[in-house]
């Protein structure tokens, strides 16, 4: 499936498409929690048969991806993904790309960096350069005595 390809240049024919007015309410349940499952799996299976399955996934995407919707603004079965399997794909191709990065080997003032230079920052463990630390340390240290 082409993640995102959803750039598409006009609208799926939904004339084409299996799902309609009459089963609106298997694509959209307003039922909460686990009730949802047995509406969506009915959903899916009608989305299986349909001849526009992935059209209709690729514009829903293009439009979530577009919009920047977070899983809250994202609804229904679209191509025959839930909201969750569509947001766990698309995590999915952010954290792929992410592992492509080479990883950083220098700070930005060109130290190397050690097995050792990791600190917390705001909860987050982050690479940090201890020669740039000592460095901004004692500079904080010599304007603290300069003011005293």
């Amino acid at each position: 499936m082409a993640w995102g390809s959803g750039l598409m240049s006009e609208e799926p024919d939904w004339t084409q498409a299996a799902c309609g007015p009459e089963v609106r309410h298997l694509f959209f349940p307003t039922v909460p929690g686990i009730g949802r499952r047995k509406f969506y799996e009915q959903a899916k299976e009608i989305c299986s048969r349909c001849p526009i399955r992935q059209q209709c996934l690729d514009r829903q995407v293009g439009w979530e991806l577009n919009e920047l919707v977070d899983l809250g603004g994202m609804a229904g079965v679209w191509g025959g993904l839930t909201p969750q399997e569509r947001w766990d794909q698309f995590v999915g191709v952010k954290e792929n790309r992410d592992a492509l990065r080479p990883p950083e080997t220098h700070c930005r003032n060109g130290h190397e960096y050690t097995d050792d230079d990791w600190a917390m920052n705001r909860g987050r463990k982050v690479r940090a350069c201890r020669v740039c630390k000592r460095a901004s340390n004692k500079r904080t240290n010599a304007k603290r005595r300069a003011a005293a």
